[in-house]
């Protein structure tokens, strides 16, 4: 069940009681819960707070799944036709791209399925196909940090990583990317620190660049 809701939504607590209430949420609860008599008050509402669903008191598993799939059903969250045809061009889309390792269509057409509101099965297909590109992002600067740690041509690792960075713009893989970059320069002007002043060099480098994957790069050698 919990899987379910986070799926289906992004939780928000808000106080519908004076003093302090949130008129919105307040006349929503009015409005659609006219007999609610106990704590806790629920519902499911869109984004702009159109009402899917709600509900007052203490509510037992078998009551709980059904508002669930009340909500899950409801045809104020289902996109609308001309969305739901959009999403399906994209679905077809990010699926045969995958299929070719064609990973910036596929960020593409995920990103497009990102902006526009409505449930519709093609975002599975979406969904499926980002994980594939998020994973060859992820093999690539792998890669690239394994390579680069052990002396592999850097030209090469920073090439991949703009790669990377082209087919998942706007997504954190991106910036990731675009940090490993930065550090590989980094690398180059610590190679020109005299031998004196490398050690502080590379801890100041490790410190810039914590939780990062790159951080590795500037440890002691």
């Amino acid at each position: 069940m919990k899987d379910r809701v986070a799926a289906l939504c992004v939780g928000l607590a808000a106080d519908c009681d004076p003093p302090g209430e949130e008129e919105a949420v307040r006349n929503l609860m009015a409005a659609n819960l006219r007999n609610a008599g106990a704590l806790p008050m629920g519902a499911f509402v869109t984004a702009d707070l159109k009402w899917v669903g709600g509900f007052s008191g203490y509510q037992d598993e078998a009551a709980f799944t059904a508002h669930l799939d009340a909500a899950e059903k409801s045809p104020v969250l289902q996109a609308a036709p001309d969305v739901a045809k959009k999403l399906a061009l994209l679905g077809a889309a990010a699926e045969a791209a995958a299929a070719k390792s064609e990973w910036p269509k596929v960020f593409t057409s995920a990103r497009e399925a990102k902006a526009l509101t409505g449930r519709h099965p093609a975002r599975e297909k979406i969904a499926a196909a980002f994980a594939k590109a998020r994973a060859w992002a992820d093999g690539e600067m792998k890669s690239v940090r394994d390579s680069v740690q052990s002396g592999g041509d850097r030209a090469a690792a920073r090439a991949a990583l703009k790669k990377v960075s082209a087919a998942a713009a706007g997504e954190p893989e991106a910036k990731e990317a675009d940090a490993g970059v930065t550090a590989l320069e980094k690398l180059s002007v610590i190679d020109g620190v005299d031998a004196a002043n490398q050690a502080a060099a590379r801890a100041k480098a490790a410190k810039d660049f914590a939780g990062t994957r790159w951080t590795g790069w500037f440890e002691a050698k």
